[in-house]
């Protein structure tokens, strides 16, 4: 992987679309965690739950740090 993709960084600023390219090899060439025949002792494939609460956290793009930053523990403390 550390010979397909370029890490170095360019003297001018990179074209979105060669940001995405980038962002689609990584992709390609990453390891799947996922994939039901991937065993490690830290991740073992997909927990919908859990990548549903991913989505949310990455869509909502909030503060989770503090209770007080999150707008459902927000709610429920008044």
């Amino acid at each position: 992987m550390q010979k397909l993709i370029d890490l170095s960084i360019p003297d001018n600023p990179r074209t979105l679309h060669q940001l995405l390219q980038d962002c689609q090899e990584v992709l390609r060439l990453g390891v799947r965690t996922g994939h039901p025949r991937f065993f490690n002792q830290i991740s073992c494939g997909l927990d919908l739950v859990s990548m549903a609460g991913e989505w949310l956290t990455a869509t909502a793009n909030t503060n989770m740090y503090d209770f007080s930053t999150s707008f459902i523990d927000y709610i429920k403390i008044k």
